[in-house]
């Protein structure tokens, strides 16, 4: 979907439209939009309440990962050990794993 949610202009044909992402529900709203859609207080895609704190220039799974991201390079900086760290492939596998697994707790 590359429209936005109110006036379903397609922000895809038109490089100028600047769009912005719910993070309630990730619909989308162009700009121009914005500001009915505030006086409104509810998505016009599905009727959900919405706030002007509640979106973004960049959609949900955007955000995701650059969260993600984020938290692996914190992870990542702690953890930095490199292999030559060990004394074996085993051990050094079982430190990767352990690294995983905190990153995604």
């Amino acid at each position: 979907m590359s429209e936005c949610s109110r006036c379903h202009v397609d922000y895809c044909l038109d490089s100028e439209v600047r769009v912005y992402f719910s993070d309630i529900c990730d619909h989308r709203v162009c700009e121009r939009c914005l500001p009915q859609v505030f006086q409104e207080t509810s998505c016009p895609g599905c009727g959900c309440a919405v706030r002007a704190e509640d979106f973004s220039e960049h959609p949900r799974d955007a955000r995701k990962a650059e969260s993600e991201l984020k938290i692996r390079r914190q992870i990542s900086d702690i953890y930095c050990q490199t292999e030559q760290d060990f004394a074996s492939a085993d051990e050094w596998e079982e430190y990767l794993v352990m690294r995983e697994d905190i990153i995604f707790k």
